[in-house]
């Protein structure tokens, strides 16, 4: 190994990390020799380079150590960890011009609150975002200005019990998304399916689809104005939205809401549908699926 040139052991390296899911598997390649340390950190694009923060990690002290490379948040499997180490999510999330993924599951809402206390810039190298509440009948309030309202790299939004109101601003942004999971959504974030197909109209990449509004513990969703009741006043035609990539579609709610919505839309290579009745009673939800 000690003949063969940097470009060589860079080629070697790059099949190395590409073939493992795990973020840290460049660290192994830097304990081997002071030849393979430099050639890995010289090349920290070509290796997709990426530092692993999470609840558990010291993460400022980690900063200070490693060179200033893509971010990513992960919280640990741990269920409690997070409101230990809450103050090492922060840390990373300080360094706005570096995370490029976030992935938080089972976060109560005060801590997603204090973490958005520090999300007030734009992101713009984040490509994947994952937020999941663990409780339902608590959504959090963020501000308008959550993530500076700019995400123009995302790619990857799955957000669960998050209201769409927090997130209005991030849509209108994020026009190459090809995955959206908006699941879960509390009632207050309500908006009509006019208004969803306005926020799809620029995501002309995204080829998965996923809205769900939580479930109501009665035999019927609240009741709301008719989507087009002012139609018989106004001839004028739906403006539709054309989604050419979209071919998964999930839809938890009211059969109502989920009519009106496809009235907004076209979707040409849709072939894999899935549709949750979830206003039905709690335990006996009706689920179809389409192909």
């Amino acid at each position: 190994m000690d003949l063969l040139p940097d470009d060589a052991l860079l080629i070697i390296f790059d099949f190395y990390v590409d073939d493992d899911r795990d973020v840290d598997v460049w660290h192994t390649l830097l304990h081997v020799c002071q030849k393979w340390r430099y050639v890995v950190l010289s090349s920290p694009r070509r290796l997709n380079l990426r530092l692993l923060c999470t609840d558990i990690r010291p993460v400022r002290e980690m900063l200070d150590i490693w060179p200033a490379i893509p971010i990513v948040i992960w919280k640990s499997r741990d269920p409690i960890s997070l409101e230990e180490g809450a103050d090492n999510i922060i840390a990373a999330l300080e360094h706005p011009d570096r995370v490029c993924e976030i992935r938080l599951g089972n976060i109560p809402s005060s801590i997603l609150e204090s973490f958005a206390a520090v999300m007030q810039e734009p992101f713009l190298a984040l490509t994947s975002l994952e937020l999941l509440l663990d409780d339902k009948w608590d959504p959090p309030v963020l501000p308008e200005s959550f993530l500076g309202g700019s995400v123009p790299r995302l790619l990857f939004l799955d957000l669960n019990c998050i209201p769409f109101s927090a997130v209005r601003n991030l849509l209108l942004s994020a026009s190459d998304l090809v995955y959206l999971c908006l699941w879960d959504m509390p009632d207050s974030g309500y908006i009509s399916p006019e208004e969803i197909a306005t926020y799809l109209s620029t995501m002309t990449r995204l080829e998965t689809l996923e809205l769900g509004f939580y479930p109501y513990p009665y035999d019927s969703p609240p009741k709301r104005a008719p989507i087009h009741a002012s139609q018989d006043s106004d001839p004028s035609p739906i403006i539709r939205t054309s989604l050419p990539a979209l071919t998964h579609f999930w839809f938890q709610g009211d059969n109502e809401y989920l009519e009106n919505l496809m009235a907004y839309l076209e979707t040409p290579l849709l072939d894999d549908v899935t549709i949750i009745n979830s206003f039905s009673p709690l335990d006996s939800l009706d689920s179809v699926e389409l192909r």
